[in-house]
């Protein structure tokens, strides 16, 4: 192998690790989107539960 493609194998690999921490922080910041969500979904239905009560 040539430096250049060496250098260019390197390269990509760490383009590679780059995309899937990428994505990975990605996946773990919808994972925190939808437990928030939820908390707040389940906050305004027993709101919503008592105001029904009323």
């Amino acid at each position: 192998m040539k430096s250049f493609e060496i250098e260019q194998m390197w390269i990509n690999k760490g383009i590679e690790q780059g995309i899937s921490q990428g994505i990975e922080k990605g996946r773990s910041e919808e994972r925190a989107n939808t437990l928030r969500e939820k908390a707040r979904a389940d906050r305004l239905e027993r709101e919503l539960r008592k105001l029904r009560r009323r």
